[in-house]
């Protein structure tokens, strides 16, 4: 269920769907986070989904208060993300994946971006970058050149991605979206700010809108000052 009565069928039929998943470190959502600040998307929704954990509470961003699943578009850039801040419940795992794929072929979203995180145990080798990337047969090349990362073959199981893995299958086998792509960061628990610049990065180049990356100096969403507190002063060391 939309919140918003005007998000009717098609709406958004020529636009990128980003959407994270709970996973390590929370890294996609927080990704997520920068890319809403950084291109200055505004709230356009709410999705009510009885299979999320329901949570309400203070804007990330001092607007309106935040729920389990906030809708935020760029109109201007053609994107939306659907940012989900709680993890789906265990016993509706199943229903959540109908869930999703229903709302994005109703939208009519062109092309999906997944962003995840798996653990750094998972990467193959050492030396693999720390970005792993997958594209459906609609989306076969989502990185620009001179982004590094490991090629991610859909069948293969991530340990610490959530949802995304299964997700990713189900949409690239729909033939709404057109296209598909997975983001996946490898990386641990801990203050995982950092990483999510990463994965926001990233998401960028594989947009083609620099202007979602963070930018150094740029304010970081205010909540972000209650997870991890103040950095710390340059000079203690």
């Amino acid at each position: 269920v939309l919140s918003d009565k005007s998000i009717g069928p098609g709406k958004w039929s020529d636009y990128t769907c980003v959407l994270p998943s709970v996973s390590v470190g929370n890294v996609g959502q927080l990704a997520a986070d920068l890319i809403i600040s950084s291109g200055r998307l505004y709230s356009v929704g709410y999705w009510h989904s009885a299979s999320l954990t329901p949570v309400c509470g203070p804007g990330p961003f001092g607007g309106p208060p935040c729920t389990a699943a906030e809708l935020w578009e760029s109109e201007q850039r053609r994107i939306v993300v659907l940012q989900l801040r709680s993890p789906v419940l265990a016993c509706r795992r199943r229903r959540f994946l109908d869930e999703a794929c229903n709302l994005i072929a109703e939208c009519g979203f062109a092309r999906v971006l997944l962003l995840a995180s798996a653990w750094d145990s998972s990467r193959r080798e050492p030396s693999c970058p720390s970005l792993g990337l997958a594209g459906s047969p609609g989306w076969p090349n989502p990185a620009p050149e001179g982004l590094e990362f490991e090629p991610l073959e859909p069948e293969r199981r991530l340990s610490g991605v959530g949802l995304a893995g299964p997700l990713f299958r189900r949409l690239a086998a729909d033939s709404r979206p057109t296209g598909t792509a997975l983001a996946c960061l490898f990386c641990s628990e801990g203050d995982n700010s950092g990483h999510a610049g990463q994965l926001a990065e990233a998401a960028a180049a594989i947009l083609g809108q620099p202007g979602l990356a963070p930018v150094p100096g740029r304010p970081l969403p205010s909540s972000w000052r209650l997870l991890y507190g103040s950095r710390p002063v340059e000079g203690l060391y």
